[in-house]
């Protein structure tokens, strides 16, 4: 399936075709929309995409990001001590405690202190 924008198609209109050929392509497949998962990579996609659905009829695919379907099958395995773990906060604080190991990071903060 190709699904980039068409000329002169508006983001409401592309999110109507997504839904439109994603619901050919399964009913093609004999699969349920309601058994589907519609994979966007963003967050800010998950609106539009299910205004399209919505605006089709029926029931609607669960519409999800990687990140929010992988946190919705459970728990993440957590990081090894000093390593990213990809959640802001807690990576703030490993930051700091790596860069509080290193020497030039020192006069830094001697300088600008907290």
């Amino acid at each position: 399936m190709k699904l980039g924008l068409a000329p002169g198609e508006d983001i409401e209109a592309f999110w109507r075709r997504v839904a439109a050929v994603s619901a050919g392509w399964l009913a093609g497949q004999g699969a349920g929309v309601r058994d589907a998962v519609l994979l966007l990579p963003f967050a800010q996609q998950i609106a539009p995409a299910r205004r399209a659905w919505l605006a089709q009829g029926g029931w609607q695919p669960r519409v999800t990001t990687s990140h929010s379907l992988a946190s919705a099958l459970g728990p993440t395995a957590l990081a090894a001590p000093d390593q990213l773990s990809g959640d802001a906060a807690i990576d703030a604080f490993t930051a700091d405690r790596l860069l509080a190991d290193q020497t030039w990071v020192q006069p830094l903060k001697r300088s600008h202190p907290r």
